[in-house]
């Protein structure tokens, strides 16, 4: 029988898992305490702009929102995200209101609203939009990047394109 310690101690499990395969998808290697516990505060209120700049601001401390005139423009392969402006706020909150974690996902890092972390932090988004939406439970227990693999290829076959 699951206690409501066990279970509180299997989200942390989980919640510490999940920022460190996050980390590792970007090459970073350790996962600090304040990671941890900025995922646990991230996944623990409502997602806003505001919770967002808290997040990346543990997590990426330089990283700045790109919600204004004149922040560089960021690059990822061959995707150029928007220039940066009171426009990228405007979709960001768009974007948040997205309850599909999938498109919610494909949506946010084609913005990349922030000069760096957006894909930290898009997972973070992906992650909360299955806790508190409980679009798949078991994506937190499996981890991002088998859960997308899937998610991916259901919206695709559904006629989807990210």
């Amino acid at each position: 029988m699951i206690t409501p310690r066990s279970a509180s101690e299997l989200r942390d499990t989980m919640v510490l898992a999940f920022a460190s395969e996050s980390n590792m998808i970007e090459g970073i290697r350790y996962t600090s305490p304040e990671v941890e516990q900025a995922h646990h505060d991230f996944l623990g209120q409502d997602i806003s702009i505001t919770s967002l700049v808290e997040f990346v601001s543990v997590c990426q401390p330089d990283a700045i929102l790109r919600n204004r005139p004149g922040v560089p423009c960021v690059r990822v392969g061959n995707h150029t995200a928007p220039p940066s402006g009171p426009d990228v706020e405007a979709e960001l909150l768009r974007i948040i209101g997205i309850k599909n974690p999938w498109e919610q996902h494909c949506a946010y890092e084609t913005l990349h609203p922030f000069t760096d972390c957006n894909g930290r932090s898009g997972r973070a988004i992906w992650l909360h939009r299955h806790i508190h939406d409980d679009h798949d439970p078991a994506a937190a227990a499996r981890g991002f990047l088998h859960s997308w693999y899937y998610h991916t290829l259901r919206n695709w076959h559904a006629g989807e394109k990210p």
